[in-house]
Order: structure tokens, then sequence, then C-alpha cells
């Protein structure tokens, strides 16, 4: 059942690329279907219940309408998706499919002062390639501590496999750079150590360690353990709640790290 889901949300998905590029909007389609085409051995080790659509928020208004055309209907309210640059929209005959419209795949706004992920941070990590290993782990950091905070391990668990498709040193490096760039570096840092503990990734940890950590790294590091992770649907979920809680207020004061012009 899970797998023709993703098969008719891939549908749905293609469709709807091609409705954008033929009016000019340029549109990425980024985690679920992504994570599982080149991140993972089979596809439908990776089920995903909708499509992620990154566009540039100057391309916001002109994607709503095409979505709207191909037969959705906005099921999120009109400010606050503006105010988070994130879009739901429903499939009109099947409420079962769910199509979202990003501007930003940071959408805490108290966040994106420190960190952003856009359409335009994504083709310069790509730096001209399409979905390289650097990306997409990036995408999986924030999409993990980002937009969710740790609610499930198949966050970790793409992030983990984020980290073995980083084949080289230039693709760690990339991964690194492009930490700094889009002010990640605190997220990076966290995903990749409770990743690399819970699965005994020891690469995952060395690339952890690589970031010089500052009070915020340090702390954010001794909330967000595997046990933690365990317990967020356990007797103990509000213990794990509270911590995945006090991280996110870590995030939302941290401050921004300098980048080099």
């Amino acid at each position: 059942i899970a797998t023709g889901q993703s098969m008719l949300l891939q549908y749905h998905g293609d469709r709807i690329m091609k409705a954008l590029a033929a009016k000019g909007v340029a549109a990425r389609i980024v985690k679920g279907p992504v994570f599982a085409r080149k991140l993972y051995r089979h596809a439908a080790d990776r089920p995903y219940t909708d499509i992620d659509i990154l566009v540039d928020p100057a391309g916001i208004d002109a994607a709503n309408t095409t979505i709207a055309e191909c037969g959705f209907e906005l099921a999120s309210g009109e400010a606050q998706s503006h105010e988070l640059q994130e879009f739901k929209w429903l499939e009109k005959e099947n409420s079962s499919l769910l199509i979202e419209l990003h501007g930003n795949l940071v959408h805490d706004t108290g966040m994106r002062r420190r960190l952003s992920l856009g359409f335009r941070e994504l083709q310069a990590i790509d730096g001209g390639e399409a979905d390289t290993p650097a990306s997409l782990l990036a995408i999986a950091i924030v999409h993990a501590a980002g937009g969710h905070k740790f609610h499930r391990l198949q966050l970790c668990v793409d992030v983990l496999q984020g980290v073995r498709a980083l084949q080289s040193p230039e693709a760690e490096a990339r991964l690194l750079e492009a930490a700094r760039m889009t002010g990640i570096e605190l997220e990076l840092a966290t995903v990749l150590n409770v990743t690399g503990r819970l699965f005994d990734e020891p690469r995952a940890i060395a690339l952890a360690n690589r970031i010089k950590p500052d009070l915020s790294i340090r702390l954010a590091k001794w909330l967000i353990t595997g046990n933690m992770l365990l317990r967020v649907n356990s007797r103990e979920k509000m213990r794990s709640r509270l911590s995945r809680d006090a991280f996110r207020w870590i995030q939302r004061l941290a401050r921004p790290r300098p980048y080099p012009a």
C-alpha cells in the first residue's frame, strides 16, 4: 500500500513539475522521492506520504496557481503559509494526496534569521550538478532538525544514508562548506553526532566533530541523544519532548556564525 501511494504521489509530482516547467517556474522536488532514488538501494525502502516542491520565493505565486490548475486545493491558511513559506495542497478527488510547496525548507521564522535552505542555496551547493550527496545530506539534516524535531527515526536513517553517499573527501568538504554557507553548522553537528551514535557510524561522528563546538553545539549534543530519540513514543515521551523543545529554543537563540565573503 505504501509503495502504491508513493507511485501515485510521484505521478502527480511529475505532472506538476511539467506544468511548472511549461510556465518557466524553476522548481525541484526534494526529500521523499529523491531520497528514495538517490540514497537507498531499493526505492521501496523509503516510502513517503507527500511530494515536496521547492521554488524560489519569487516564484511562489505562479507555482501556487499552477498547482491549483492541476486539480489541487489549498489546505493551509494563506497568511500563515506565506509566513512559513510552506503551502499544503490536497488533490480534490483524493485527499490522501498531499503536495507541499516550499519557498524555504526552514519554516520557523525565529530560526530563519540564522539558517536558510532555499532553491538558490541548493543550486550553489550542487554547483551545476543535480542532487549531489552534499545537498541531499544538507536537506536531510534540515528536515530532521529544522522542519521536524526528531519525531521519528526515519529522519536519522535518511541522514545515515546521506553520510554513506559521501564517497570522497571532496564531497565531505562540499558538505562542510554548505553548512557554513547556509548557517546549519549547529544542526549538522547535532544531527550527525546523534545519528553516528545511534547507528554506530563513526564517520558521521567524525564529520560532526569537524564543526568547532561553541556553547550552543555543546548544549545541543547534550540534549539530543540516542536515548532521547528512542523515547519519543515510550512511557518517557514527555522527557523526550522537553529535550527536543529545549533544542528548538537553542536553535532560535543561537547566534549566526560569521561566513567569509
